[in-house]
Parts: C-alpha cells; structure tokens; sequence
C-alpha cells in the first residue's frame, strides 16, 4: 500500500518537514506510477493514480488537503498506472482575476490519450481521436508525457511510433503543433507528401522526456544517446548531445531540464563503477557556446552524512529560483532502503551540495517505481514542494 507524501521547506521555518498527504487529505492508496502537480498562487495541485484506477487530484486551497476523484467526475475511463501531464490554463477576464482551466492528461487502459478537464465541472475527452478529427496520435506503450505551462496554449509533449509528438490547445482541443522528429529530418508534418529519400529520422525512446521552453530533450531509441530537439531559423534540428560530451544514460533513464539565462541545464542517470548510478548534468553555457556533461553524484559535497549516495531509477525533478538550482532523485539508503535527496547548487557559491530529505525530514522511505515518473516538485512564494510514494507503515516512518 502506497501513500502519497510532501516533502516541505516552508522558506519561515528554514528546514524540511514530511507530510502524509493521503492520511491528511483522507485519499486512496496509490500505484506505484506516475506523478504531476503544479501551483497558482498559493495554491496546491496534485495529480496521481489510485488503486481504484482513478485519476486523484488532492489539493491545498488555503485551509488543508482535500482529495478529488477526477475520473468519477469526469466519467472517464480507468487506468492500470502511467505517466501523467498536467497544466493549468489561464484565461484573462476585464472584470475579474484569471479563469483557471485544470487538465490532466494520462494515457488510458486502451492506450489513448485522455485529458480530464476541470472548467468549473470535470469532463473527459479522447485526444487519440478527438472531435473534430485530425490527430489520432496513439502513444507508444510506456511512453512519458511532457507539457509546457501554464499559459493560454499549452504543449503537450510524447512519443508516438518513435517520432517526438507536440500537441497543442486550441479553442478547447488538442490539436497537432506539429511531429518534431519529422520537422528536424527536413520531412513535413503527416498528411503532407512522404519525407525526400535519404532522410534519416532519429526515432525516440517511449520513456526519458522532457520539454521545456529552450527544446524538447529525449533519449534515441537505437544509440541511447541524449538528443536535443529545437527550434532555429524556423525550423526544428536535432542535436545528439552525448557526441558532443560523452554522455551515456541508462536504458529508460528519467530526463529533467530547465533554461536559466541563455544557459540549459538537462539531468539524467548514466552507470557508473561497480554498476552503481549517477546524476548528470549536460550543461549548456551560451557565452562559451558549448555543451558539457558533469557528474554531479561525484562533483557534489555532502550535507550532514557520510558520502553521496548512489542514485536509484524511478524518477527526477528539478528547477531554479532565486536561490538556486535544485534537482531531486533518489537515492539509496540503509538496509536496502529508498531516499529522496535534493541536489542544490547555491547562487551564493560554494558548489554542488547533496541533502537526504528522508533524513532531513523524518519521513518514510520511498517507494520503488517502475514508471521512472515518481518524482515531482515545484516552488512558489511559501517555498519548495517535492511530492513522491511511500509504503505505508502504521507504526510510523521507518
């Protein structure tokens, strides 16, 4: 049995604190699969699947965590557990504050596409085959989900038959912004003429995405290299950024990124000495032009323990604020256990620095999680927020 925990740094108290959201918020128990969440304002949402093969949003509007069964209200179809995007769409009004949209999008027990939508009342829609006709993009099984927001058009992004997939909103469908992997071989989106002889397509691994608003990063599905998709000159171009650095991740490694500046910043997980795991960093520094890959599981100093830990597949996040920049992964623990630790590189210098938050914190282990989206977090103005799974225990942490 899995619950649904909040790692905590509320910016007055200075320090982490753990949170069982799935006992505060009285939810179900959760599959070990994927998670999303995002802010507005102070806000708190949380998507997740349960082990009623529901949608589940908890959420924190100011007093406490209150859970939401999405699927139920939208009448949407049951999943076994997947990857999950999700976004808020805010809408300008002259009279009053934005109108929020919430979509959840997931892939279905059939392998559609769906998205929950929460206008004021939930509904449910088919983006495999939405109304009116025009999409009809079938995820690949395993596939991780990606989506830039919030905005008025959001990008959603995934894998279908190995081509890099974005979709966008438009007068409330999901549309095709356009098949990127086609677009970077110098072919025309489908429905145009077949791509010119002798153009290669770099096909794309299900798993490992992630898009942000410098590219669409992903792992090739034949070389296992760390890809770079992005737009120039009004065209979209492929850059395989493990020639340029070495790179080399594991097989369904999780991928998180960020631009900061003009630079961008691309995590993974590559194998180490001894087969143990490591986070990496492919760090693009626009002033020099140059891309490099750096070991931060080695570069990185440890707080208050021992040594940095090997990491463990099942999940990455990360992004930066005015303090820094903060990864979050886990890592192994004592006897055999799961950690989640934060990797945080201080604006104020002094480097790269490792925290185990389970530690830190006092909370429960973290659960495996085959879906290599168990991670997710985000900071607003009270502080940071990293959700993950834990086994429950009822005799407390353990």
């Amino acid at each position: 049995m899995l619950h649904i925990h909040q790692l905590f740094y509320p910016n007055a108290l200075g320090t982490w604190i753990d949170q069982d959201l799935t006992e505060i918020s009285n939810g179900p128990q959760a599959l070990a699969s994927g998670l999303s969440s995002f802010a507005i304002g102070e806000n708190q949402y949380l998507f997740f699947f349960g082990a009623d093969q529901h949608v589940h949003m908890p959420s924190y509007l100011g007093l406490t965590w209150n859970d939401f069964d999405a699927t139920q209200r939208a009448g949407g179809p049951n999943v076994p557990g997947s990857s999950l995007a999700s976004s808020p769409v805010l809408i300008p009004q002259p009279s009053h504050g934005p109108l929020a949209i919430l979509y959840a999008i997931y892939i279905a027990e059939n392998g559609d596409l769906h998205v929950l939508q929460d206008d004021g009342a939930w509904s449910d829609q088919d983006m495999t085959w939405p109304v009116p006709p025009g999409v009809g993009y079938a995820p690949d099984p395993g596939a991780a989900l990606s989506i830039q927001g919030p905005g008025q058009s959001p990008l959603l992004t995934f894998v279908s038959g190995g081509h890099v997939i974005q979709e966008t909103l438009l007068e409330g469908y999901w549309i095709l912004a356009g098949d990127l992997s086609a677009m970077a071989a110098g072919a025309l989106p489908p429905g145009a003429p077949p791509q010119p002889p002798g153009l290669a397509i770099v096909k794309a691994s299900p798993g490992g995405l992630s898009a942000d608003p410098s590219g669409v990063y992903y792992i090739g599905l034949e070389d296992q290299h760390v890809h770079q998709l992005s737009p120039g000159g009004g065209t979209w171009g492929d850059v395989d950024l493990s020639r340029l650095t070495h790179a080399s991740p594991i097989a369904g490694s999780p991928i998180s990124s960020f631009p900061l500046g003009d630079d961008e910043h691309v995590f993974y997980l590559a194998q180490a000495g001894g087969g143990t795991l490591h986070v990496h960093q492919l760090f693009y520094q626009s002033a020099a032009d140059n891309w490099d890959d750096e070991d931060l599981t080695e570069w990185a100093q440890p707080w208050e323990q021992t040594a940095v830990p090997p990491a463990v597949a099942g999940g990455l996040s990360s992004f930066a604020i005015d303090d820094g920049q903060h990864v979050y992964y886990l890592a192994e623990g004592p006897l055999g256990t799961l950690h989640v630790h934060q990797l945080f590189y201080p604006n104020a210098g002094g480097g790269w620095i490792d925290q185990d938050l389970t530690d830190i914190s006092g909370g429960p282990q973290a659960a495996p999680n085959p879906s290599n989206c168990g991670l997710s977090s985000f900071a607003i103005a009270d502080g940071q927020h990293v959700y993950y799974l834990a086994p429950w225990n009822p005799l407390g942490p353990f």
